[in-house]
């Protein structure tokens, strides 16, 4: 049964009397103002769980991104440190072997015109395996004059040859040549003297010195000598010198 009191017969409501508290309907019935605004009031909404489900999958695709750049970043830092490392390596210092460009490796005179793949870069000083023999360029200077005779300016170099072959192999000065500051190849000069390296052959560890001179006038600046054997042009050793 209801609490509340039953509405007032027929025709004898009165709507304007409604008690304090109360709150008259339109069946005619009073009712607490409490109740009242209960009946009339919306059902609260209710959360839909796939809404909250694209919200966890949405975070957790966000922290899977930045997972992964992580990671990528971490890769790439590794191999820019390994490329640093590499190129580090490959520095020439005083005493050490130089770079080479044979072997697809860092030219060490990146600007040296009349280059190939073969080419065996050194500096002044340091020697060269090439085609059976191991060739050093010991030194190179500009004299003015060789003699009394010989006063055109040369480039005079120093220059020593071992076989290391199986077999005996011929050597010559006209293997020798240079490239100028204005990119012309020149051969030795036939400027005789008591120091030359003469032509000949070595057998297997025999080993020979001498000077090989390139007349080059007044010209100074980078020449770069060549040691260029007759192997078909297979391999050559590279020095750069300046003057």
């Amino acid at each position: 049964m209801s609490n509340y009191p039953p509405p007032p017969p027929s025709g004898q409501s009165d709507p304007s009397v409604v008690p304090p508290g109360m709150y008259l309907a339109s069946d005619g019935r009073l009712y607490p103002i409490q109740a009242a605004q209960q009946m009339q009031a919306p059902p609260p909404a209710q959360k839909k769980g796939k809404g909250g489900k694209v919200v966890l999958i949405v975070v957790g695709a966000i922290v899977a991104l930045c997972a992964l750049g992580g990671i990528v970043a971490a890769i790439s830092g590794t191999s820019t440190e390994d490329k640093a490392d590499e190129a580090q390596s490959g520095t020439t210092v005083a005493g050490s072997p130089a770079t080479t460009a044979k072997g697809g490796q860092a030219s060490l005179f990146p600007g040296r015109p009349d280059k190939k793949k073969n080419d065996v870069e050194r500096n002044v000083g340091q020697p060269a395996d090439v085609s059976g023999y191991t060739v050093t360029l010991k030194s190179a200077a500009f004299a003015q004059s060789l003699d009394d005779f010989q006063e055109d300016g040369y480039l005079v170099t120093q220059v020593s040859l071992a076989n290391r072959d199986t077999k005996a192999q011929s050597y010559n000065p006209f293997d020798w040549k240079i490239i100028t500051p204005q990119g012309t190849i020149i051969d030795s000069c036939f400027c005789p003297s008591d120091k030359d390296l003469h032509s000949g052959d070595l057998v297997t560890g025999g080993k020979v010195e001498g000077q090989i001179s390139f007349e080059v006038g007044a010209s100074k600046g980078i020449y770069y000598v060549i040691y260029d054997p007759p192997d078909f042009g297979q391999e050559r050793a590279i020095w750069q010198v300046t003057i």
